[in-house]
C-alpha cells in the first residue's frame, strides 16, 4: 500500500502551489497531477491545459515522487476522447511517468445524456490511445460512476481508480487506487488535498521488473494520521461526499454555459 496525494490548480485556494518536498516528507509518496481538461467550441477542440501543470508536476518530480497524471474530459464523442487523449500525451511527453495516465469522467451534463454504451466506448477510446502511445492507462470515476453509469464488464482490463470517501472501500472491480478523501490537511499544502491509496506497484510495473498483479486485498486506510497535529484520515460524511459531486456539476455547467456565452458574442 502506496500514500499519495492528487494536485490540480484548485489547491491552495486556488492558486495551485503545492510543496511536494514537504509532502514527500509527511510519507505520501506519489502525485496524481491533472493535466487539463477538453474545451469544446461549436464542435471544435480549443482545449485546456491547466496553468498549475507545468510547475506542479516539475517540483513533483524534483522532490522524488512518483508521478502520474489525470485528464478530466468532456467529450461526447469517441473521437472527441482521442483528440483529448493525443492533447494530454502532448502535454505529458517532455515528462518522465512512473505512475497511470488517468481518464476522469464525471457527472458532465452533456455525458450524464450519453447511453452507457456511449459512455463506456468514450472511456475506451481515450484509454486506448494513451496505452498505444507507451504509457498505463487507467480510469477514474467515483464508485457511484463506475457502477452505475458506465459498463463495468467491457472496462475490466483497465486499472480503477476509485473516489469514495468512506471508512473502507466497497467497489469490487479492478481496484488500482482508491481517493479516499477530498479534505485531507498535509504539510506542503494550504487547505484541502485529494489522498489516495494505491495497492499496485506501478512503477516497478511500468518499469517492466515485474508482471501486472492482481489486485490484493485492499486494507483499510490508516486511522490514525502520522502527524497528530495535521491529521489525513479519512471518514467524510455522505453529505460531504454529496456537496463535493455537486460542486463538480455546478462547475460543469459553468464551464458549459461560459462557451454558451462566447458563442453567442461571436453571432
Amino acid at each position: 500500500m502506496i500514500k499519495g496525494v492528487d494536485t490540480s490548480s484548485n489547491n491552495s485556494n486556488g492558486t495551485g502551489k503545492v510543496d511536494f518536498r514537504a509532502i514527500k516528507t509527511s510519507g505520501r509518496q506519489f502525485a496524481m497531477i491533472r493535466v487539463g481538461y477538453g474545451r469544446w467550441e461549436n464542435g471544435e477542440f480549443v482545449g485546456y491545459i491547466s496553468q498549475s501543470f507545468a510547475p506542479q508536476i516539475q517540483a513533483a518530480l524534483a522532490a522524488g515522487l512518483d508521478t502520474g497524471v489525470y485528464w478530466f474530459t468532456y467529450a461526447v464523442t469517441e473521437e472527441q476522447a482521442r483528440i483529448e487523449a493525443r492533447a494530454c500525451l502532448k502535454a505529458i511527453e517532455p515528462y518522465t511517468l512512473t505512475f497511470p495516465v488517468a481518464f476522469d469522467q464525471e457527472y458532465v451534463p452533456s455525458i450524464q445524456a450519453l447511453t452507457t454504451e456511449e459512455r463506456t466506448n468514450i472511456c475506451i477510446a481515450f484509454l486506448e490511445e494513451i496505452k498505444a502511445a507507451g504509457y498505463y492507462p487507467m480510469l477514474y470515476g467515483s464508485k457511484d460512476w463506475l457502477e452505475n453509469w458506465l459498463d463495468g464488464s467491457r472496462l475490466e482490463d483497465y486499472d480503477k481508480w476509485v473516489a469514495q470517501y468512506a471508512p473502507k472501500l466497497t467497489y469490487k472491480g479492478n481496484v488500482g487506487m482508491w481517493q479516499y478523501t477530498g479534505s485531507g490537511i498535509i504539510s506542503g499544502v494550504q487547505g484541502p488535498i485529494d489522498l489516495d491509496l494505491a495497492y499496485k506497484d506501478y512503477p516497478s510495473i511500468i518499469g517492466g521488473q515485474e508482471d501486472n498483479p492482481e489486485t490484493p486485498q485492499l486494507p483499510d486506510p490508516p486511522e490514525k494520521p502520522e502527524q497528530p497535529e495535521e491529521p489525513d484520515t479519512p471518514g467524510e460524511s455522505l453529505l460531504e461526499e454529496l456537496i463535493r459531486e455537486l460542486e463538480k456539476i455546478f462547475e460543469a455547467i459553468k464551464k458549459e454555459m461560459d462557451q454558451f456565452i462566447n458563442n453567442l458574442k461571436k453571432l
